[in-house]
């Protein structure tokens, strides 16, 4: 399922955008694409996620690129992690997107962080259609579905305050399909079966996908201090249409997941995952949402 850009505060959405496009002006340079310092990306999977990483570079210059997804129809999680990056953990910035030169750049909201002494970026993307796909801007929600370009050999990102990073990184088809293989043995350990894609013609989809600025509330006091965070969420619903199981796989606090997921049982509804021949079934879901406030 995807769905179309919306707003539910159309105003409020064209100022961030127009905010973002001001921030960004005169930052087109191309900046000289790192080859890759290893000849193969590198597959890890733990207990909620299939992550491929690559280094990029030499030295203390080099850069780690790492595509994180969390199941089939998953967001994408594309983390950077470099020490030309601000240290500014957990706060959010605009950042231009690009594959390849002459393709046009996308406006995204990244969130700042630290692996070790190295300063992060990661940004949420889609390499498919997911079930919902959110970013939070304060009390206010846009949703939207982007796009990785699996074909595409170089990706560039443009923060302010920091030179662009330009990777190249070859096709993404290969290590998109090792994840792809990674992610199926995941929905078999989380209880759906290794037949799980053969089975399901249809997956569960949001009845009311506005209802989640009102189910979901993120600390207001992080949010006036401007303290972005990201949640990833794992769902089971059942034949009815209602949630069975929620696992948090990414969140901004513990008790921020646990809350979320409480507040979803109770009140968000799907139109339930279809079998092949059309009965309503048991299905996975996910919810993957940025929150972040530019105002």
């Amino acid at each position: 399922m995807t769905f179309p850009s919306i707003s539910m505060r159309i105003g409020r959405a064209l100022a961030w955008a127009a905010a973002v496009a001001s921030g960004m002006a005169g930052v087109s340079s191309v900046a000289q694409p790192m080859e890759p310092a290893s000849a193969d990306w590198q597959i890890h999977q733990d207990a909620e996620s299939c992550r491929a990483v690559r280094v990029f570079g030499t030295g203390e210059d080099r850069v780690f690129l790492s595509i994180r997804t969390f199941g089939p129809g998953s967001a994408v999680a594309l983390t950077v992690a470099s020490p030309t990056l601000p240290k500014d953990p957990s706060t959010p910035r605009e950042v231009l997107v690009s594959w390849d030169t002459d393709q046009q750049e996308m406006r995204r909201v990244g969130l700042l962080g630290m692996a070790g002494t190295l300063p992060t970026l990661t940004v949420q993307l889609a390499s498919r259609p997911v079930t919902a796909f959110y970013k939070g801007l304060a009390e206010h929600w846009v949703a939207y579905v982007s796009s990785v370009d699996p074909t595409a050999q170089t990706i560039r990102l443009q923060i302010p305050g920091a030179p662009p990073l330009t990777l190249r990184m070859e096709s993404l088809q290969v290590p998109l399909a090792q994840l792809a293989q990674c992610e199926n043995a995941q929905l078999d350990k989380w209880g759906f079966g290794k037949d799980y894609a053969a089975r399901i013609a249809s997956g569960p989809e949001l009845l009311d996908p506005d209802s989640l600025e009102d189910l979901l509330y993120y600390p207001k006091t992080a949010l006036m201090n401007h303290v972005g965070g990201l949640l990833q969420l794992r769902l089971k619903v059942d034949a009815e249409g209602k949630i069975a199981e929620c696992t948090a796989q990414e969140s901004p606090g513990r008790s921020f997941a646990a809350d979320s997921c409480t507040s979803l049982r109770r009140h968000a509804r799907f139109t339930p995952a279809r079998d092949r021949d059309g009965r309503a079934v048991e299905g996975f879901a996910q919810l993957s949402i940025t929150f972040a406030r530019f105002d």
